[in-house]
């Protein structure tokens, strides 16, 4: 990823909610880490095609999670740690 510029979390946080013009979510692609206590699973999540969608209920509460949908069938909501994002839209992260 040689010259290309970083993207702030902020702006980053402002782009997954962002709509067409018809009001429908506009998807983006996301690579994060799991908030998780066992280092054996942590691996990068990477989300080709996801929209940001609300949260499961056990996690509402928070502020530091973000619920994205991923456009496969089949797969599930993911909360997502917003510290713990790495890409969106094949840009580099940065707090």
């Amino acid at each position: 990823m040689q010259g290309v510029q970083p993207i702030k979390l902020k702006e980053a946080l402002k782009q997954m909610d962002a709509q067409d013009e018809s009001g429908l979510p506009i998807p983006f692609q996301v690579s994060f880490y799991p908030a998780s206590r066992d280092f054996k699973n942590f691996k990068r999540i990477r989300l080709p095609k996801a929209v940001r969608c609300g949260l499961p209920r056990q996690h509402q509460k928070s502020k530091d999670l973000v619920g994205v949908r991923p456009l496969v069938p089949g797969k599930h909501i993911y909360s997502v740690p917003i510290r713990l994002i790495t890409e969106f839209n094949e840009t580099p992260v940065i707090p």
